[in-house]
């Protein structure tokens, strides 16, 4: 019998360390830019802490597909392998004068062993 797949939860925690869950403060993103997924933190040390990734954006890719659901996260990193790259596409709300606009933003990742 097969063993089941890891979630998209788990599988961003472990490899990137990206906890996804609703946020408050990007509410106003979401009306405004409707694809994306909430990154609710970074755990400490990981790979995305490392690449300066931050908690309070919108994931809305993940290597080259879009994120909507933790379904598409499991998707973008089921075979991922430690040390491999991936490319993680945010977006943010940057306030500039007064003016809002969504910022998009792309790093490059290597992932943790699982």
């Amino acid at each position: 019998m097969e063993a089941p797949k890891p979630s998209g939860a788990e599988l961003s925690l472990c490899l990137l360390g990206l906890e996804f869950g609703r946020l408050d403060t990007v509410g106003d993103l979401t009306a405004m830019y409707p694809v994306g997924l909430p990154l609710k933190s970074v755990a400490k040390d990981s790979p995305a802490e490392k690449a300066g990734v931050r908690g309070g954006v919108l994931v809305t890719r993940m290597n080259d597909v879009e994120i909507l659901t933790l379904d598409d996260v499991a998707m973008a990193l089921e075979n991922v392998k430690s040390g491999d790259l991936v490319t993680l596409t945010m977006v943010s709300v940057v306030e500039k004068e007064s003016f809002i606009i969504a910022q998009t933003t792309s790093v490059q990742l290597q992932a943790n062993g699982r």
